[in-house]
Parts: structure tokens; C-alpha cells; sequence
């Protein structure tokens, strides 16, 4: 396991420890300059997504298991902070959403968020590939 900082985190799926870039294992959260839409207004939940993983994380230095060891140049990991799976902690707090090609470890916590409308199920969103790949409707 690799230690890291609260500042190295890129969005809200992805991390770097040292060069290594790593994307949280079955989530998939906004791109850092996506929005959606809140209350009918614009809103950088991209930047709320990672704004809420460096705020969870605070000052505590985290830890992430790279569970694919299969492929060098692709690290895919769950990462802890304080005991605190951090994978899990963003999709039950609504700031990410389980990727379809992803692990189903989470549905559970997905719907409990989607259900009270945490983090971005309050407002209206593209998935986060989907933005990425251009393939939503405003």
C-alpha cells in the first residue's frame, strides 16, 4: 500500500501517489470541469466531488490497495483513510456513481444516496462517462 496526501487528488475517482495515477475501483465520479444541474441552475459538481474526497480525507494521509496487478500501465485501486473505505464513502455520500463495467459492491449504498438525494443525486447529471465521451443531451 501507498501512502498520499489530501492534495494530490485529481477529481473524484482518481488519485496520485508519487507519478502513479490511480482510479478508484467501480465508481465513477464527475470530471473536475463537469456540471449538472441544480435547483435549474449550473453546477461544478465535478469540483463538489473532489472538493468532498479532499474534506472527508482532511489532514489524514490515505492508503490505496492497487487490486489489479494484471496491467502496469492501468492502476485501479480502493483506497482507505482512516479505516474509512473511501470507494465506498464516495458513493454512499452521492458523490460518485457505480460505473456499469465496474464492481456492483456498492448498489446498496448507490441506491441509499440516490434515495435521499445526497451529493449529486440532488440534482440532474450526466453520467460521468457518458459527459466524458460527449454522448449526453442538455
Amino acid at each position: 500500500m501507498s501512502h498520499i496526501k489530501f492534495n494530490n487528488i485529481i477529481d473524484g475517482n482518481t488519485v496520485k501517489i508519487g507519478s502513479q495515477i490511480i482510479q478508484l475501483e467501480g465508481i465513477s465520479a464527475p470530471k473536475i470541469n463537469q456540471t449538472c444541474q441544480l435547483n435549474s441552475n449550473p453546477w461544478e459538481c465535478g469540483k463538489a466531488s473532489r472538493k468532498a474526497l479532499k474534506k472527508r480525507i482532511g489532514d489524514f494521509p490515505f492508503k490505496c490497495l492497487i487490486t489489479n496487478d494484471d496491467d502496469p500501465s492501468l492502476n485501479i485501486g480502493i483506497c482507505f483513510s482512516n479505516n474509512i473505505n473511501l470507494n465506498a464513502w464516495m458513493i454512499e455520500n452521492g458523490w460518485a456513481v457505480l460505473h456499469p463495467s465496474d464492481s456492483k459492491n456498492y448498489i446498496d449504498l448507490q441506491k441509499s444516496a440516490q434515495q435521499h438525494k445526497r451529493g449529486i443525486w440532488a440534482s440532474t447529471f450526466a453520467n460521468p462517462w457518458e459527459w466524458q465521451k460527449g454522448l449526453y443531451s442538455e
